[in-house]
């Protein structure tokens, strides 16, 4: 069997974009160059379609929409946001709260009904998905290279978030953790700390500021969970991380302490 001429390269094509206040990068190995522009023009007009559904500074936005909504009021919302909400809400409840969209609001007043596409408040509710909007952009960036026929590559929110798939040029993709190289195959690293943006994750349990740990790193196979648990990990416990990840198969932590001590589990 011949193999098509639009997989028949060992070359690395990137592109950058930027969206949801993020510099994007994806990076795609194994096909044409004109293949891999036209993936790469999709996935972008989908993550700019995403975040008119989940920014909360764009009013028709379906997370705006829900911030407008009286207790006891239902609103459509769309699949992908759906998704996202859905994940955070995962993250939120095994995390014990130390992620929450809802900023200590209460989350538990939001319901969603997946099988109707509705989300209803009993509170009056605000969210904000910054903390898992990304990384869930970086799991639609994968549907959409997997449904392009494409397994090997490599998509990043910014310096913070990124997704691999496949093995990049015959071995795992390479990632710098605290300076050292993390291999990854199909798996996503998110990182969360202060020293680019200083003080700014805050404990939503408590609402101070995340004390502990100067920087949190968490990796799985969803982008948007290990986006939302790099924020919860800079505000757990060094032991109640190391429990998550020994309770969560394929969930993995590094952390590094205020002492400068880099932890893994």
């Amino acid at each position: 069997m011949t193999k098509s001429k639009l997989f028949m390269t060992e070359e690395l094509y990137t592109f950058y974009h930027d969206a949801m206040d993020a510099p994007y990068e994806l990076a795609i190995y194994g096909c044409a160059e004109d293949y891999a522009r036209k993936v790469s023009g999709a996935v972008f007009r989908e993550i700019d379609h995403l975040e008119e559904k989940l920014s909360k500074f764009i009013e028709y936005s379906d997370v705006g929409r829900i911030a407008v909504l009286k207790p006891g009021e239902s609103v459509f919302i769309t699949p992908e946001t759906m998704d996202c909400l859905l994940s955070a809400m995962w993250v939120h409840k095994e995390t014990a709260g130390a992620f929450d969209i809802s900023k200590g609001q209460g989350l538990e007043h939001l319901i969603l009904d997946p099988d109707n596409l509705t989300a209803t408040i009993n509170h009056s509710l605000s969210l904000d998905l910054g903390g898992i909007g990304k990384g869930y952009a970086l799991d639609l960036a994968a549907e959409i290279l997997n449904d392009w026929d494409l397994k090997d590559f490599l998509v990043a929110a910014g310096p913070s978030t990124v997704l691999c798939v496949g093995s990049g040029e015959g071995e795992e993709w390479k990632i710098g953790v605290n300076g050292e190289p993390v291999c990854l195959r199909d798996q996503a690293l998110s990182a969360s700390g202060k020293d680019v943006q200083g003080e700014h994750v805050i404990d939503p349990r408590t609402g101070d500021n995340a004390a502990g740990h100067e920087k949190a790193w968490a990796i799985c196979p969803s982008g948007a969970v290990a986006d939302a648990l790099s924020t919860a990990f800079m505000v757990m416990s060094t032991e109640a991380v190391e429990a998550f990840c020994l309770a969560h198969d394929g969930i993995y932590a590094h952390l590094l302490n205020e002492k400068g001590d880099f932890l893994s589990f």
